[in-house]
């Protein structure tokens, strides 16, 4: 090194500039987040009740599953790690459970009791 001090100071120059974009980045990611993520506080507690009661109707496969994706964020292969079962099977029922709790928030009580009739 011809130039010890020079060094010493480009690699606190270096610090400095990198402890800075990972703040700002940290801010930008932080922004993102909070505009795609919703407040559980503006949840009705209505629909917060409706959704527990959705959720714990689905079959414990589907529950646990979802349960472990999404509450727990896990990747998928740790969720099939965590189950026992292949990754495919977790995004089968993953889908499936997503599937039902989208049929159970689009169809009200009445909906939901009719049975099918053939129309001729």
């Amino acid at each position: 090194l011809e130039s010890p001090g020079g060094w010493a100071h480009r690699v606190g120059i270096n610090l400095a500039r990198s402890q800075r974009r990972r703040r700002r980045a940290g801010r930008r990611a932080a922004e993102r987040l909070s505009r795609h993520v919703a407040d559980p506080g503006e949840v009705d507690p209505a629909d917060r009740l409706a959704i527990r009661e959705a959720v714990a109707a689905l079959p414990e496969r589907q529950r646990r599953a979802l349960v472990l994706r999404y509450y727990a964020d896990l990747p998928v292969p740790d969720v099939a790690d965590a189950m026992g079962i292949p990754t495919g099977t977790v995004k089968t029922l993953t889908r499936a459970a997503i599937a039902a709790l989208r049929a159970a928030c689009l169809l009200d009580g009445d909906e939901a009791e009719m049975e099918p009739t053939d129309v001729t």
